[in-house]
């Protein structure tokens, strides 16, 4: 997957990294959602949860920032600046808690998904019609990467999505290596 390249004064082109995802909810079975390379690593299901719940959080905060004009003279961190000129997270394996694998939520079925991906991507359409038309006011805080704006966050949701698809490729590869072996 390409960089989708900021553009519209951060307005990224989202649908190319939600059509990639969506793909796959197309050709998964529910059973596939169980499939993890490792024990305390992530499910399938668990990597689609993550992505979902964290986009989630992250149009929220962008939705946020366009209601008030708090926090304008913060900055992100330097990190973070590297990471948007780029317009990618670093190529590294982040390898978390194992315990924290248990945290994320584990979906019975790929309608489940099928559906939580139609209420993101809609999401997304509704975030970027609000930006377009909406001057882009204040900033909120990411835990570790200091004040983004409304169209930083659109942007952070992306790449963020885009990051896991290296990991999703590398859960597809372990399961189909499975079912070949079969």
């Amino acid at each position: 997957m390409e960089n989708n390249k900021n553009n519209r004064g951060g307005l990224v082109a989202f649908e190319p990294t939600l059509g990639e995802w969506k793909n796959l909810i197309q050709e998964i079975s529910s059973d596939d959602l169980y499939f993890k390379l490792a024990p305390g690593e992530w499910s399938l299901g668990q990597l689609f949860m993550h992505v979902i719940e964290e986009s989630n959080y992250f149009l929220d905060q962008a939705l946020s920032c366009l209601e008030n004009d708090m926090y304008t003279d913060k900055s992100m961190t330097a990190e973070a600046e590297e990471m948007f000129a780029q317009n990618a997270f670093p190529d590294i394996r982040i390898k978390g808690d194992p315990a924290n694998a248990s945290k994320v939520e584990q979906p019975d079925h790929v309608h489940q998904i099928d559906l939580y991906w139609d209420r993101l991507a809609e999401k997304v359409s509704k975030v970027k019609e609000v930006l377009a038309t909406k001057k882009n006011l204040g900033k909120s805080q990411h835990p570790g990467l200091g004040f983004f704006s409304a169209s930083e966050w659109v942007q952070f949701a992306e790449m963020h999505m885009r990051h896991h698809l290296r990991q999703k490729d590398r859960i597809i590869t372990g399961l189909s290596n499975q079912k070949d072996s079969k």
